[in-house]
């Protein structure tokens, strides 16, 4: 159940012969079983009255008590500490750091490496703010809910964090991103590995091939670093003379402005919808929508739905093919670009009932020529014969109504669509039940496992002769209704934003303002060049800083759609970077709750690591969530955990992992510099976003840069 971060020569060290003496078991042991039993009821034994004392007549039975379902422990507000105690069940949350600090792995890494550490200097003394981290993490993960030893651990990690930045040590208000910043630069300082020689040095890098030697100088990391790092890589490009400029800068945290309807581009989305609510009863429609750029399909679903007054749930988007067919698309994804999406208006909404099949069907001259028509979807009974099935088709259609059943036969054939790499079945017509055969099951079934977010349904090609096609199909068969008054174009920008909105504006190609002009090496003159964020590595757990408070307009309450799992960096990513792996999953979030910075509340949403289930912790205030409850308006910070670590054990120590990152050295700088970066001319740090061009500086090469870009 749980991913350690143990270094290798403990996992591969030979196993103890057991003594006759009981082992105890392990603190992690404890931890489980106490987690455990949160989620079941404790057991009521038969008390002795009950089981009628030593041998007496039995009496009345024991009442059983309802049992109330235990919850994880909250934490006390001691005094507008309420943005402490929710960065502090984040972090209680993050399974592998909560782990490493519990079972006083940390312990021995600093011994069996930190040779250099001051004689006089023990490690109690550098570790103070690490222990008290850790006391509260153990109570917090042993005790019940509301338990007395979680408000004394608290205190005692309070008082070591006033001890270390006096702005904490009265009753004011603060934000929960300095302070975890703050947090996070301590905890490295003090599980650093080694100490530097004050005199050593890290060599600049002078090509590509440099970036190995200058990781191997990278030496002082910690847990913090492994877990919560990553890189980005600043590209700059002279207008001049094409000029490439690439600088590195690790962070341990991303922190996003949110895009406003005027920093939003906008894009023209084309599409052909068959509709059925219309007269004639199957109509094409070419729509064209102003959409946001990077819609998604649901998006569009929901602008068409609005338009056209149709049920969200009986719209089905289908991305065009070479059979002229179509495949179901996915509403999750982002709409491309080229176009070449259709949208078809179901007969039903939702799945069908269990005796109807959903058919989509596309017709076509012959087996080899021209497509006519539109794709429409019909449903059939799956008993149905197969006259019964070409009338259902012919009704839709909205062909001849005296056509006889030979007529019927000879004018199309049916050509059934299996699924990717499967050659197409001819449904003959001498079969009684057509709809019942085992090419139709395997369609179905592939239909189920490819398109798992529509209707399950099959796809049929009608192959229609000639002759009978002008003799049967009205004449307008392809007519499609194009700039139709009632069908205008009609704007759905929606006010709320997605998180891969806010990607996407952080990482948008920027041209320099002419006061922060590149001063370029081959040109030797300053230029205004071309500035480009990417990912050059992806860390084990991401935070997202949601940029929501603004000088002069206070608090952006603008909704911000938050994938709980499956959040791709990957179109982030620079080529040729070590990361390849950039899925992520959300497993808590920290919320702010009012109109400013300075005041307001704190509260943090978090997925056990045990039982899998959202808490919502309110300071001492704990309870269970639905997944659709978890991200909210007010989400300020997100967390969230890498799928599937490659090659190595995500939980190996972080000094025995050889590290392929670009890192700057320097120590880590105050919580000031980390807030105010200094400007330089040849890097970009990127500001809030104005209605001009937007264009900024990066922050000087520290271990813990936070990227506020």
């Amino acid at each position: 159940k749980y991913r350690t971060l143990r270094s290798p020569e403990e996992e591969t060290a030979p196993a103890i012969v057991a003594s006759s003496k009981p082992k105890r078991p392990s603190l992690l042991d404890q931890l489980v079983r106490r987690l455990t039993a949160l989620s079941r009821p404790p057991a009521h034994k038969p008390t002795p009255q009950a089981r009628g004392g030593s041998g007496g007549p039995p009496r009345v039975p024991a009442v059983e008590r309802p049992t109330e379902e235990r919850l994880p422990a909250g934490l006390r507000n001691l005094g507008n500490t309420c943005f402490m105690n929710a960065v502090l069940q984040c972090l209680s949350s993050t399974d592998m750091l909560s782990e490493y600090l519990m079972l006083d792995h940390y312990r021995r890494e600093l011994l069996n490496r930190n040779k250099r550490r001051q004689r006089h200097q023990t490690l109690e003394e550098e570790c103070v703010l690490v222990d008290a981290l850790i006391q509260l993490l153990r109570a917090l993960w042993a005790a019940e809910e509301d338990d007395g030893d979680c408000e004394g651990a608290l205190r005692l990690f309070r008082a070591a964090v006033a001890r270390q930045a006096t702005q904490y040590e009265g009753s004011d208000q603060h934000d929960a991103q300095e302070f975890l910043v703050w947090l996070l630069d301590h905890l490295h300082q003090e599980l650093q590995a080694c100490k530097r020689h004050r005199n050593h040095k890290t060599p600049p890098p002078k090509s590509r091939g440099d970036l190995t030697e200058l990781s191997q100088h990278q030496r002082w990391r910690s847990p913090v670093g492994w877990l919560f790092e990553g890189s980005l890589r600043l590209r700059l490009t002279c207008p001049r003379c094409n000029q490439l400029r690439d600088s590195f800068d690790p962070f341990l945290g991303l922190s996003l402005p949110l895009p406003t309807r005027l920093h939003r581009k906008k894009r023209t989305v084309s599409l052909r919808l068959t509709l059925r609510a219309a007269s004639p009863p199957q109509l094409q429609v070419r729509v064209q929508l102003e959409m946001r750029d990077g819609c998604r399909g649901s998006d569009l679903i929901t602008g068409l739905a609005s338009i056209y007054k149709v049920p969200e749930g009986q719209l089905m988007l289908l991305e065009e093919t070479e059979d002229g067919l179509g495949t179901a698309f996915d509403p999750g994804h982002t709409v491309p670009v080229s176009g070449g999406l259709l949208a078809l208006q179901l007969p039903h909404e939702g799945p069908p009932p269990p005796d109807m099949l959903l058919i989509v069907c596309r017709c076509r001259v012959g087996n080899m020529g021209p497509f006519f028509g539109w794709t429409f979807a019909v449903d059939v009974p799956r008993d149905a014969s197969y006259v019964k099935l070409q009338k259902r088709i012919l009704e839709a259609l909205e062909g001849r109504s005296d056509t006889t059943e030979q007529e019927l036969r000879d004018s199309f054939s049916l050509l059934l669509l299996v699924g990717a790499g499967l050659s197409p079945r001819t449904i003959s017509a001498d079969v009684d039940h057509p709809l019942l055969v085992d090419a139709v099951e395997l369609a179905l079934l592939y239909s189920r496992g490819r398109f798992p977010f529509s209707p399950p349904h099959v796809r049929l090609l009608l192959e229609w002769d000639s002759d009978a096609k002008d003799r049967i199909l009205p004449r307008d068969s392809d007519e499609i209704l194009d700039d139709s008054p009632q069908y205008d174009s009609v704007n759905v920008t929606e006010e709320s934003v997605t998180l891969e909105d806010c990607l996407a504006f952080y990482f948008t190609e920027e041209k320099l303002e002419p006061d922060e002009a590149w001063l370029c090496p081959h040109c030797n003159s300053r230029q205004q060049g071309v500035a480009q964020l990417t990912l050059w590595s992806c860390p084990q757990i991401l935070v997202v800083h949601l940029k929501r408070f603004k000088q002069d307009i206070g608090k952006l309450s603008t909704p911000v759609e938050v994938p709980l799992r499956g959040l791709n960096l990957g179109p982030y990513l620079c080529p040729g970077a070590p990361s390849s792996e950039a899925l992520y999953d959300l497993y808590a979030l920290c919320n702010h709750h009012g109109s400013g910075m300075h005041g307001g509340h704190y509260t943090a949403c978090c997925r056990h690591p045990v039982d899998g289930r959202w808490y919502h912790y309110d300071d001492t205030r704990v309870r269970r969530l639905h997944e659709e409850e978890v991200v909210t308006c007010d989400a300020y910070l997100l967390f969230f955990v890498l799928q599937k670590p490659s090659g190595e054990h995500c939980a190996r120590s972080p000094f025995t992992r050889r590290q392929s990152l670009p890192l700057h050295s320097g120590r880590s700088r105050s919580h000031d510099d980390l807030c105010s970066p200094p400007r330089r001319t040849h890097s970009v740090r990127r500001r809030e976003p104005s209605p001009k061009t937007l264009s900024a500086k990066q922050p000087s090469s520290s271990y813990l840069t936070v990227t506020s870009v």
